[in-house]
């Protein structure tokens, strides 16, 4: 039995024989990670046109659904992505365009399939361990290619940042969304797995958040830079010791801030008045329009384009038209409630308040008896959280509601909380002692 402080060490013997010993449906949804993050299909001719991603997930459901299992529920947040979806088919139904709307259906419930996936298949702590790690390390991947192509540049300013695999993280703003994110996960995943690192890993893990902080200055995403920064007050809030931690902070925020070029600077000077601000104002105040012309549903699932192009193209920013020009909201929560309505919006916000929710139960368990604190359960709880709050801040400036940001953060939190559960029942089970301390969790 592999056991969990070998895989936080990076062991790569007993790493490469717990991934051998898992079975085929496992092996799929770690290809499918790959897939999803690293994009091999953009990137190999013969693969451009073969819907690779959708193979493998198809190929990992119907070994799931061979076993004899069935996705089972687990916890609030099932329940409430259950209800998040009810809302999209009713508002689907209920559309400007209900054939738009109901094209879109492929994207959103390939979400809801992997996520049952997820919670379903990564269901013991070692193979959490192994998925998260599969995880950052292939936002590693995109964070060493970006911090590649800043330093090529000169770490000079650009109008248009670094950017990550072809996809969902083509675009700057996006990028700095997966960075954000990886800098939560991988810097508790480093507080956790410290006592079994040997120095040489340290220095390899620790340079997943370095490389993509270096991206997000890169990105020359605004938005990127305060999920970083939001990022910074989070743990401020929450730490034990302030004052240390307020010295760590400001000393790190101002390096960030000499290393950000000074046409990135001047771009936080204009924010609010500059075009791009102005267009942004302009999309939010319309789709505030569209949900107080629809406040339940919205105006459908997917059909902010089609509903914008017909009443609301014809507008100017700073003397420019945009007519023809319509653009996604760059606003996650614009998205959701104009597409939505506000019982979208209300579901969504409850999905957030879940997610803080179940991360905390999780770092409560982690922390109950019998037996030491378990550090993995309770800093991937702290790093979860972390990660959604990034995403919540960039994502005021950006459309990616049907992202995977959101969508897997939060199976990997209700997977997390399953598992901790099932963990601390197996450690209360009679005989779960030994000689004073806790059997080595399966």
């Amino acid at each position: 039995m592999i056991e969990t402080r070998e895989l936080l060490g990076l062991r790569p013997k007993s790493t490469w024989r717990f991934f051998a010993a898992q079975p085929f449906v496992y092996w799929a949804m770690c290809a499918y990670l790959f897939i999803e993050y690293v994009r091999p299909q953009e990137l190999i001719a013969p693969l451009h046109n073969v819907p690779v991603g959708q193979i493998v997930l198809g190929a990992a459901l119907l070994a799931f659904l061979g076993s004899g299992r069935w996705f089972r529920m687990h916890g609030l947040g099932s329940w409430l992505l259950l209800a998040f979806t009810a809302v999209i088919v009713v508002s689907s139904f209920a559309a400007y365009a209900t054939g738009v709307a109901i094209g879109q259906w492929r994207l959103w419930f390939s979400w809801v399939v992997i996520y049952f996936l997820i919670i379903s298949v990564v269901n013991t702590e070692q193979r959490m361990v192994f998925y998260l790690l599969l995880w950052m390390l292939f936002h590693y991947y995109m964070s060493q290619g970006g911090a590649r192509q800043l330093a090529l540049r000169g770490f000079t300013f650009s109008q248009w940042g670094v950017v990550g695999a072809p996809g969902w993280f083509y675009d700057p703003g996006e990028f700095g969304i997966a960075m954000c994110m990886l800098v939560a996960v991988s810097w508790h995943y480093y507080l956790a797995a410290r006592p079994y690192l040997t120095k040489w890993r340290k220095v390899l893990v620790l340079g997943m958040p370095v490389t993509a902080v270096l991206c997000i200055v890169g990105s020359s995403s605004r938005g990127a830079v305060l999920g970083l920064g939001a990022l910074g007050v989070w743990s401020l809030v929450r730490a034990k010791h302030r004052v240390r931690t307020a010295l760590a902070t400001a000393v790190l925020a101002t390096i960030i801030w000499l290393l950000v070029p000074q046409g990135f600077r001047d771009r936080f000077q204009t924010a609010g008045d500059d075009y791009t601000s102005q267009q942004r104002k302009v999309y939010w105040k319309n789709g505030l329009a569209m949900a107080r012309d629809h406040p339940l549903l919205g105006v459908g699932f997917g059909n902010w384009t089609v509903y914008y192009t017909a009443f609301y193209k014809n507008f100017s920013v700073k003397s420019k038209s945009l007519e023809g020009r319509v653009q996604v909201p760059h606003n996650i929560f614009i998205e959701c409630v104009a597409e939505l309505g506000y019982s979208g919006l209300f579901v969504f916000a409850l999905l957030i308040c879940a997610t803080l929710w179940v991360n905390y139960q999780t770092r409560k368990v982690g922390r109950a008896g019998p037996g030491p604190p378990n550090d993995f359960l309770i800093q991937m709880g702290y790093g979860l959280d972390g990660a959604m709050i990034s995403y919540l801040v960039c994502g005021f400036f950006v459309t990616v509601l049907y992202y995977p940001f959101f969508w897997i953060n939060l199976a990997f939190t209700v997977a997390l909380n399953a598992i901790a559960r099932r963990s601390l029942v197996a450690r209360r089970a009679p005989g779960a002692l030994r000689n004073g301390g806790p059997v080595p969790r399966p």
